[in-house]
């Protein structure tokens, strides 16, 4: 198993932040995969023991996505969970963490993406196909790059991050990722894992993580990992580690 749940250096107090694993976790966790196991198989489920009580927890289950889950415990005893990306095109469901960024302003830019992009790219395409001219096709891809670039900027800029003070940063004043990812850029999706959205709704709320788990869900007919329903995995090393120093910064 892994020695942490997630880490990272701050840009701010350059300082490594450490969120360990404890055993109460492991097995909360592994109680987590069992009901959305029952759930995926009885397509229904009946009233959860707490912390899952309060989650509605059936449409996770039911995803076929592969998702990560987490499970969070505060010094105050209380807990909270969260799911990465979507379930369903939603991104909230009852008990969960929320996602960081605002859903509307997210759509918004998916659907400008579609309006502007998608065409250019069906003029490549048919392009290529008819043998068009390179100096024509090279320019769409130039205009598409800058345009989804610009998209990009846009969706990076929602993402407003919070220390434990909750004091918030943009997504670049706070992005450190380890040295093997530094020269990368920020890869989209940052911000949007199930550990990053619980310590960012934990940090608004002035609670203070005490340990963590997060675990693989890839439902039934997921063939896209070699992990298992329910195996522990850390906040990973090319998206969330960027972020993680500032999330858990108490400075």
């Amino acid at each position: 198993m892994p020695s942490a749940a997630a880490l990272g250096l701050c840009p701010i107090c350059h300082t490594l932040h450490i969120l360990p694993y404890s055993e109460r976790l492991i097995n909360l966790a592994a109680e987590f995969c069992r009901i959305l196991e029952k759930g995926a198989r009885d397509k229904t489920l009946p009233p959860c023991p707490p912390p899952f009580d309060k989650a509605d927890l059936l449409p996770l289950a039911l995803s076929n996505e592969g998702k990560m889950v987490a499970i969070c415990e505060f010094k105050d005893g209380t807990f909270a969970l969260a799911f990465s990306g979507q379930i369903h095109r939603q991104y909230g469901l009852k008990g969960f963490a929320p996602h960081i960024a605002d859903h509307e302003a997210l759509a918004d830019i998916a659907h400008r993406a579609r309006v502007l992009v998608n065409p250019i790219t069906d003029k490549i395409i048919k392009l290529q196909k008819n043998n068009g001219s390179p100096n024509e096709i090279a320019a769409l891809k130039k205009e598409r790059r800058q345009i989804s670039g610009r998209l990009c900027a846009e969706n990076q800029a929602l993402y407003k991050i919070a220390n434990q003070n909750g004091q918030l940063k943009s997504l670049p004043e706070v992005w450190t990722p380890p040295p093997q990812y530094a020269h990368h850029g920020i890869p989209t999706g940052v911000g949007d894992c199930a550990l990053p959205k619980i310590l960012q709704w934990a940090n608004l709320a002035g609670k203070r993580p005490l340990a963590a788990a997060e675990f693989w869900w890839g439902g039934r007919e997921n063939a896209n990992t070699c992990w298992e329903n329910g195996t522990i995995v850390p906040a990973c090393a090319e998206k969330c580690q960027g972020i993680m120093g500032y999330l858990l910064c108490p400075v």
